[in-house]
């Protein structure tokens, strides 16, 4: 255990994005009324955290929502407290923060490079892309806003990864949206589609066969550029594997046992993608030590319930690079929704490195 996935404001957030994964939970709880997540329960957090770390010289925390930035810059003045209270000589501490950018201005960006904050910016693509699903609860667009929280952190050299979600009335736009990202001058960014739990929402989920044709046209773009200074996390990841690397992608590793989630009260769940599935929550940090409850039956029998994988997974040639996918949504809909998106990428990106290898070698 060595990341520890935080949702200090729960999935209260300022946009109203429709496709959101959280929007399921909302309609149980009011966002207006979830409190940030206190003193107590951050203090116990981080001391628990640093303790039972797998890794004790490397521990993460991955800030998440909603919109991680609606506590306000002073809570994390508080965390980077209490991890300066709680580490030992020799640990090395990440703190990475997922945003849509939109409350970002100039001392968000100077607390962000003064305590080595990594910034993670929720951005689809150009305006007419991004403003489909990305709105405030008005109904008007957030493109600008965000562009002018991310065009302020490369402004102050701060450097920023791009989170892209596709849905599928946006699947055909991919190289559209690869452009823009180039354009633009982004340089770590990845595409990912959405994936809806409500039924109401399904249509949002882009179909995989679509989907696999899409990314494949983006790798090929972006193959035939060459530019080491471009990386798309997916392709990279895949390229890497390839390699003989191991994935640090969760969702190439099927090692759940590597990450926590911590909601805004205290509540423990295997991921914070969990929040709101009771039947996976493994406590509460204020009432028991993140120790006992990692070596708890409950803990090991749900941990083994949701790294299961199906016997096609088990048989699949492309099983050493997948995984099974996220085992979220593997516990969700019983397999990996996107699992022909990627025997689809699989394939291509193989034979595309098997030719260009063949031809070095002729």
């Amino acid at each position: 255990m060595n990341v520890f996935l935080v949702t200090p404001i729960g999935e209260k957030c300022n946009l109203a994005c429709d496709y959101c994964y959280h929007n399921k939970l909302r309609k149980k709880v009011p966002r207006k009324i979830i409190p940030c997540m206190n003193d107590q329960v951050l203090e116990k957090l981080v001391g628990d955290a640093i303790r039972v770390a797998s890794e004790p010289k490397k521990i993460k925390f991955i800030w998440h929502g909603g919109e991680p930035l609606l506590t306000g810059i002073g809570f994390y003045h508080k965390v980077v407290n209490y991890q300066n209270q709680f580490k030992t000589n020799g640990q090395e501490i990440i703190n990475c923060i997922q945003t849509n950018a939109t409350l970002i201005d100039q001392k968000w960006i100077d607390f962000f490079k003064e305590n080595n904050f990594k910034v993670g910016i929720s951005l689809d693509g150009p305006e007419h892309i991004h403003n489909i699903h990305r709105r405030y609860p008005s109904g008007r667009g957030s493109f600008f806003t965000t562009l002018k929280g991310m065009d302020l952190c490369k402004t102050n050299e701060l450097e920023i990864g791009i989170l892209a979600t596709f849905t599928s009335s946006q699947v055909n736009c991919l190289t559209e949206i690869y452009q823009f990202m180039v354009d633009r001058k982004i340089t770590q960014f990845d595409m990912t589609p959405c994936v809806i739990i409500d039924k109401s929402n399904a249509k949002f989920t882009p179909d995989p066969i679509e989907a696999g044709k899409a990314l494949i046209q983006v790798f090929s773009r972006w193959f035939e550029a060459d530019n080491p200074d471009i990386c798309i996390r997916t392709f990279d990841t895949i390229l890497r594997m390839i390699a003989g690397e191991e994935s640090k992608v969760c969702t190439f590793r099927n090692k759940c046992s590597d990450y926590l989630g911590i909601d805004y009260n205290g509540d423990i769940y295997p991921c914070v993608r969990f929040l709101g599935h009771q039947e996976t929550k493994l406590g509460n940090i204020l009432n028991e030590d993140l120790e006992d409850v990692l070596s708890s039956k409950k803990y090991q029998e749900i941990l083994a319930i949701i790294t299961s994988l199906n016997q096609d997974c088990l048989n699949c040639e492309w099983f050493s690079f997948c995984k099974g996918g996220c085992a979220y949504h593997r516990f969700v809909f019983g397999k990996y929704p996107f699992c022909e998106t990627r025997k689809m990428l699989f394939e291509h990106i193989v034979e595309r490195v098997r030719e260009v290898m063949n031809d070095i070698e002729s």
